[in-house]
């Protein structure tokens, strides 16, 4: 069955079956309404369980392990924090299990997308109004096999990035951070 998950700005979220229309589940948390702007869905094939996460206005990513139970509403849900502002997108890479998710302020985190561990932040300064990063994007780099044999490398594209500096927190990951994309490992 084909599943679209769809998330509201009265902090709604469900999952629906594409083919017929129904609803299959919605996806509750405990804050009051907010306006949720990006939703993911990612499957852990390791653990055989698929996961929800939604973010929005409030600088918290919402994570709900969904198993595939008969549940109408899931409840229990984990949190994933680390931004000063309001979270303005999202993206996943679940080759590598990061997650990615941007701010108002301008700044990016990356997560270990199962764990929640912040694995870097990034942060770039711009003039006034203009540091909001409105859209995350993964891109698949293929190059040939080095010494290390890797093929496959990532890197992570924002629409509103300039020049990045390191973060506060200090995290050398960022390092690699060249004019708008970052090759991680």
């Amino acid at each position: 069955e084909r599943r679209l998950v769809t998330a509201g700005a009265d902090g709604s979220i469900f999952m629906w079956n594409f083919n017929n229309g129904s609803k299959l589940r919605e996806y509750a948390h405990g804050d009051k309404e907010m306006e949720i702007v990006a939703v993911v869905f990612a499957a852990d094939e390791k653990r055989d369980c698929d996961s929800v996460y939604a973010a929005g206005w409030n600088t918290k990513v919402y994570v709900w392990e969904d198993m595939d139970d008969d549940e109408d509403v899931l409840r229990s849900y984990r949190t994933y924090e680390g931004h000063r502002e309001d979270i303005t997108s999202m993206a996943a890479y679940t080759q590598r299990a990061l997650l990615a998710t941007g701010d108002y302020e301008g700044r990016i985190t990356v997560w270990s997308i199962f764990t929640g561990e912040k694995r870097m932040c990034l942060f770039h300064r711009a003039e006034r109004f203009e540091t909001s990063v409105e859209r995350l994007l993964w891109l698949p780099i293929k190059h040939k096999p080095g010494a290390g044999g890797d093929t496959h490398r990532s890197a992570l594209s924002g629409t509103a990035l300039s020049t990045p500096k390191m973060s506060e927190d200090g995290e050398e990951a960022a390092e690699a951070w060249r004019g708008g994309t970052s090759p991680l490992p």
